[in-house]
């Protein structure tokens, strides 16, 4: 079993965003599995696990235009209701993108 959520948002400089979210975890490889699909094309299967209580660490690996491509993402839960994401992006070794998110939900 997993959990799934849809999001929309507008990126200056991109314009609408879309993404589709799955997390799983998967028993025989003991990981987490949290599947992005979005609007730009892009598709990825970050594997990831319990840092400790309240963290969790994802890593995808792939290719692009021919580079090595990383994403890294580590979720901290601050509160029932909020989270912080901190993401960096690699092409190559040189870091192209990088987020500190805070989401949260109104109870």
């Amino acid at each position: 079993m997993g959990s799934s959520c849809n999001d929309k948002l507008e990126i200056e400089g991109l314009g609408a965003y879309e993404e589709a979210d799955l997390l799983v975890f998967d028993r025989s490889e003991k990981l987490y599995h949290f599947f992005a699909v979005t609007n730009t094309a892009a598709a990825y299967d970050h594997k990831g696990k319990w840092l400790n209580d309240d963290t969790i660490n994802f890593l995808y690996e792939g290719s692009q235009d021919g580079k090595s491509y990383k994403e890294e993402l580590l979720i901290k839960i601050l509160y029932q209701n909020e989270v912080t994401i901190l993401e960096k992006d690699f092409v190559g070794n040189q870091i192209t993108t990088e987020m500190d998110v805070s989401l949260s939900k109104d109870s």
